[in-house]
């Protein structure tokens, strides 16, 4: 978590400085104020490619059941930081669509207070991942895209190394 949390923040860094990616001014508003949001999503998604609960339901995601284990120190490529961008800029503007729809309801007042609570994080944010598992993207295609970063690698496999 402390190598997922430093890249993330030297990605966030780096679109900030160079927009490279070609964010609007409010998905860089999102991107700055969303970072836990989006290492949460990286959590979902983790849920998801492992199957474990969470992957199904909003209500799987309460409780201690979380299943942890090694995840992208053991990705084999050297795209790691490619890949994790490319899934923080599609993310910022599925959060971003997402921010337009609750402040249009008059549900948020700015994007700090609609990353604010766990409750908005679960209501709006990731029941809309588990539910969709991307907009423009299937289940599986999702597993071929960030599977091998999220793969949990169990101690039998660490063993056999």
């Amino acid at each position: 978590m402390i190598n997922l949390n430093q890249r993330v923040n030297y990605i966030i860094q780096n679109i900030k400085e160079h927009n490279s990616v070609g964010l609007s001014t409010e998905e860089m508003t999102i991107l700055v104020n969303g970072k836990y949001s989006l290492i949460a999503i990286m959590g979902v998604i983790y849920r998801i490619v492992n199957n474990d609960p969470g992957a199904k339901s909003i209500e799987d995601l309460h409780g201690d059941d979380f299943k942890f284990g090694t995840f992208i120190s053991d990705y084999e490529n050297d795209d790691i930081d490619d890949k994790l961008k490319d899934l923080i800029v599609e993310f910022v503007e599925i959060l971003a669509t997402s921010y337009e729809r609750e402040f249009s309801f008059g549900n948020v007042t700015s994007p700090s207070n609609f990353f604010k609570t766990d409750k908005k994080y679960l209501e709006k944010i990731a029941d809309k991942v588990i539910k969709d598992q991307r907009v423009s993207r299937k289940h599986n295609e999702l597993i071929s895209a960030y599977g091998p970063l999220f793969k949990r690698v169990s101690s039998r496999d660490i063993d056999k190394k």
